[in-house]
């Protein structure tokens, strides 16, 4: 393949953005690979360290020792095993973590300080005409600080990343919309249904109450048509933008999808609530007409208590045809015999392909790796796992050039970095809790990665913003936070306010580093710390200049530090290794290379 990948090009960026603030500082790798010549043949290299080192970056939250120590000695198709079963059910909930006004430990509904709430939704006046605006708003934050706590708890498995995946590719924000019930129950949906056949998936989510008010499906009547989400589900959620814009959908279509899905929405009856209503007097009853991009297919109207679910079918299946080769536009076009099916498996794997591999997709790419994914996912039912196992099995994902050559999303700046560090995130207190979940929570939306809370029904633009792609996480405003970020993380830590108190999240030095194999020999040392927390291979001289200023305080024997270290061990002195951790950490979380995967 032609695409070249250039970490020489990241590298700078990330220095020119720090000049803003500093002098510019030395670019300590800057290789450059050539062409990428690999395909979807499947791996037959040696599955070594390195190799593996590079899977768990891309499907974990950072790379954590215990994960790389268990995951060692076992075969690609053993790793890949258990890394690829995710849940089809949740099994923890949101939790009451907030201060009613109902009263201290107790909200409105009865919910106690520790227990879910989301069998209790808010009413729009509690009981005695109580005003329940400030808990609706509390559990909207409780939801967020839920799923951030599930991330952070992750096991060995790629589901919060494919949890992420679909937030990304099918968003609602939980401000906007600021209904927590339907905040949690759109949570619930994408988390159930991370492998769930997507022509369901589209389904769910057309009839999910948070993306129905987010979208403005919940008014969208037979009197006022409402085009919103009935463009979006072509554009962006299935067809998407690359088929040409005269050869594609058209604004008949969009018509015709809003009225056929006129009807569906959320229950009168508490309009805090997220219970699904189909309402047949709002629903257009005609039939309705499609273009040629659709075959010109019909979908029959109908006017009983069935015709929404119905209705909704028939678009599915007409999106999803996968019989029509022939589609009268797009013949003289690269799609030409081409069904739809085929389109919509074409656009979801290359947004599979830009969160897990790389951005770059040139015509090589799209004929050996796009297409034989494509075919996967169509024919496994439009399901994503086998296409994961399938990418995550070729030589292609294992190229050199891929390795420590995209720019890390938010989440793992911030929850890879603890995770790696075996920062402690519990605290048997709820509202202390999901206060550290909160912290985080924070952080990422700080650098333009708010999972529940999208910038547009597009979602991150490093996903899909051409030509910049993952190079739009760095910029003035969020390089100092992700800097700030980890810096205090592994000096004197990250400080949490609730409404319980403030809580100091914090690396322990010296107990993550015995964990590590030979942490008394500091060449050891700092290899493996390299090898967990960095995207790229620091040199031999790189090393050896960081051993002497930081391990060995200008020194240059190695005892130095093991004979330190060993006191620290038995308790003594532990000040002066902790100090020169805390440096040696400081000095890799600042590195342009951290910021690499």
């Amino acid at each position: 393949m032609t695409n070249t990948i250039s970490r020489r090009g990241v590298l700078q960026l990330l220095t020119d953005v720090n000049e803003k603030k500093a002098p510019k500082k030395k670019i300590t790798a800057t290789c450059e690979h050539g062409p990428v010549t690999s395909g979807i043949t499947p791996f037959n290299g040696d599955f070594d360290r390195g190799a593996l080192i590079h899977l768990l970056k891309r499907t974990l939250f950072g790379l954590k020792k215990a994960d790389l120590d268990y995951f060692t000695g076992k075969t690609l198709t053993q790793v890949l095993d258990e890394l690829l079963i995710v849940p089809s059910a949740i099994t923890t909930y949101p939790l009451m973590d907030y201060s009613s006004t109902a009263g201290t430990g107790v909200d409105w509904a009865g919910v106690k300080l520790g227990e879910t709430w989301v069998n209790n939704p808010c009413n729009q006046s509690g009981p005695g005409g109580f005003d329940v605006t400030y808990d609706n708003f509390a559990r909207d934050l409780s939801v967020k600080r839920w799923n951030m706590g599930l991330a952070l708890n992750q096991n060995r498995s790629i589901y919060e990343k494919l949890v992420l995946f679909w937030f990304n590719h099918m968003p609602t924000s939980v401000s906007i919309n600021n209904r927590a019930q339907r905040a949690y129950v759109y949570a619930k949906l994408i988390r159930e249904n991370v492998n769930t056949d997507f022509r369901e998936m589209c389904k769910k989510i057309t009839k999910d109450p948070a993306m129905l008010m987010y979208l403005n499906g919940e008014v969208n009547t037979s009197q006022a048509p409402d085009e919103n989400y009935a463009r979006e589900i072509q554009e962006l959620f299935t067809i998407g933008k690359e088929v040409p814009a005269d050869k594609r959908y058209n604004e008949n279509d969009v018509k015709a999808f809003a009225k056929a899905l006129t009807g569906h929405g959320i229950s009168f009856s508490n309009y805090l609530d997220a219970v699904y209503q189909f309402s047949t007097f709002r629903h257009a009853s005609g039939n309705k007409q499609l273009s040629a991009f659709y075959s010109n297919a019909v979908i029959t109207g109908g006017n009983g208590s069935t015709a929404g679910d119905t209705e909704l079918d028939q678009l599915i299946n007409v999106l999803f045809d996968d019989s029509d080769k022939a589609i009268v536009p797009l013949q003289g076009t690269k799609f030409a015999n081409w069904s739809r099916a085929d389109i919509i498996a074409d656009h979801i794997i290359k947004k599979v392909y830009r969160f897990f591999v790389y951005y770059v997709i040139d015509a090589e790419v799209e004929v050996n790796i796009i297409k034989p994914l494509a075919d996967t996912y169509k024919n496994n039912g439009f399901k994503i796992i086998p296409v994961l196992r399938q990418l995550f099995s070729s030589e292609h994902f294992y190229d050199q050039a891929f390795r420590g050559a995209y720019i890390k999303m938010p989440y793992d700046t911030t929850i890879g970095l603890a995770r790696t560090m075996e920062v402690n995130v519990q605290n048997d207190n709820p509202q202390t809790q999901y206060a550290i979940y909160n912290l985080f929570q924070n952080e990422t939306e700080g650098m333009q990665q708010g999972a529940l809370e999208p910038p547009n029904i597009a979602g991150w633009p490093p996903y899909y913003q051409s030509p910049n792609f993952h190079k739009l996480w760095i910029n003035a405003d969020t390089l100092p936070k992700r800097q700030d970020f980890a810096k205090n993380l592994v000096n004197n830590g990250v400080r949490s306010f609730g409404q319980s108190g403030s809580i100091t999240v914090v690396v322990n030095h010296i107990e993550f580093v015995k964990t590590l194999t030979n942490p008394e020999d500091p060449n050891a040392l700092i290899d493996e710390l390299s090898e967990l927390m960095l995207g790229i291979p620091l040199s031999v001289e790189h090393k050896a200049q960081l051993k002497r200023d930081k391990l060995l305080t200008g020194q240059t024997q190695d005892y130095y530090w093991t004979d330190a270290w060993l006191d620290a061990v038995d308790g003594k002195n532990t000040n002066t290794v902790i100090s020169r951790l805390k440096s040696l950490f400081d000095y890799l979380v600042r590195l342009e290379e951290f910021q690499l995967t």
